[in-house]
């Protein structure tokens, strides 16, 4: 049934392209032009054109190979600048490790002298002298606690701030946090221990 179905549809196609052929006629007298899907007659000069339409798939194969070539030049200038930009970001990463401020020798020189007694020293103090030999990456910067919280309403048991977190009442001024932390309320701001 599938073969049918095929041969029927290849059939449908070829009928056009064979009826798109025309004949451009030229009248020896005048020297005018006649396109006709009829031949010409006997004194002028016949020529068979093709219209465009017809199946030959010649031009359409070379404009297929055409635009492989093209994706295939896209894909490999894609890949080379994915293989670039692997390579900047190791030379950013290798130039941050190995980079040390202006301002930093003395702080690199005050941990080299602590280096030679290592109880002295902590886990920042440590990784931050690897960062001065550049033996490793940057320290990060310890950020602030987290300001007060603000009460925004209570009852009877205790109260919420602002952002959600429940004070129970302890006694007096004194609440304590759902993680077990001892607050007191100052001036409408929670402030922990």
């Amino acid at each position: 049934m599938r073969k049918y179905i095929v041969s029927f549809f290849l059939l449908t196609c070829s009928i056009p392209a064979a009826a798109g052929s025309y004949f451009t006629c030229t009248n020896p007298e005048t020297g005018s032009k006649v396109f006709s899907r009829t031949p010409c007659g006997t004194d002028a000069e016949r020529r068979r054109e093709r219209s465009v339409n017809s199946a030959d798939m010649g031009h359409y194969k070379s404009r297929s190979a055409e635009i492989q070539a093209r994706e295939a030049l896209k894909e490999d200038v894609v890949e080379q600048r994915r293989q670039e930009a692997i390579e900047r970001r190791k030379q950013r990463e290798q130039e941050q490790v190995s980079k040390v401020p202006l301002g930093a020798e003395k702080v690199c020189a005050e941990l080299e002298r602590k280096a030679r007694w290592p109880d002295e020293m902590n886990s920042r103090q440590h990784q931050r002298l690897l960062w001065c030999r550049g033996q490793g990456p940057k320290p990060e910067r310890l950020r602030p606690p987290p300001g007060p919280s603000i009460i925004t309403n209570c009852d009877a048991g205790g109260c919420w701030d602002n952002q959600g977190k429940r004070y129970n009442s302890g006694g007096g001024p004194t609440m304590i946090r759902q993680d077990g932390r001892v607050c007191q309320n100052i001036g409408g701001m929670m402030q922990c221990n």
